[in-house]
């Protein structure tokens, strides 16, 4: 889709259009907070991650569940509108191989927001975030703050139905097989397991 065709939003009823319009920090049609689109509000983010923590409670699910993967990890603790054990059953099983793991040992003590996955020192999360978005078209969280380069985010708060959560993980574990990382196998049929076991027919 070109920027002629993307959904643009109504910038006089922006509240940042003073500021980070004016500044260049944000384009209609391409990067914009107040789109209703996940692409525009992704760009937006990217370059302007300070207004992410103030997106987390936002109306729109789409852009709550973006802001997740910019906003600091101790604003996202504080959230517990979603739950999702499916994807920390996947990464239990990701983590026999001794390389990937949860960053809050404590299962109650972790957000029910987003899980962040630490790698161990001898592999690189990049290369990971890089293969997803590059191959599969899936953006997964960065490591933010002390786990910068050691780790990535999975988000699943909001509207996110099983097929998406399904999705994301599908391609992260294409991605660990293909990048030879090494894992436990059948992540994401323990998340099919889980979700058959607990979404009523």
């Amino acid at each position: 889709m070109s920027n002629a065709d993307a959904p643009r939003a109504d910038c006089t009823a922006c509240p940042h259009c003073d500021t980070v319009l004016a500044a260049g920090r944000c384009e209609p049609g391409d990067r914009c907070l107040i789109a209703h689109s996940g692409r525009q509000i992704e760009r937006f983010l990217r370059t302007n991650p300070e207004f992410a923590e103030a997106c987390l409670q936002d109306a729109f699910w789409e852009r709550r569940a973006i802001a997740v993967r910019y906003a600091p990890v101790e604003a996202v603790r504080t959230l517990a509108h979603d739950t999702d054990e499916a994807v920390r059953r996947a990464v239990a099983i990701w983590a026999e191989g001794q390389v990937l793991g949860f960053n809050i040992a404590e299962a109650g003590e972790r957000s029910d927001t987003v899980t962040t996955v630490v790698m161990a020192a001898s592999h690189d999360p990049v290369a990971l975030q890089r293969y997803c978005k590059e191959k599969c078209g899936v953006v997964l969280g960065v490591g933010i703050g002390e786990l910068t380069g050691q780790a990535f985010r999975i988000a699943h708060m909001g509207h996110v139905n099983a097929p998406m959560m399904l999705g994301t993980l599908g391609v992260i574990e294409v991605a660990l097989n293909a990048l030879d990382i090494p894992h436990g196998k059948g992540g994401t049929g323990a998340a099919i397991e889980y979700l058959g076991e607990n979404v009523a027919a």
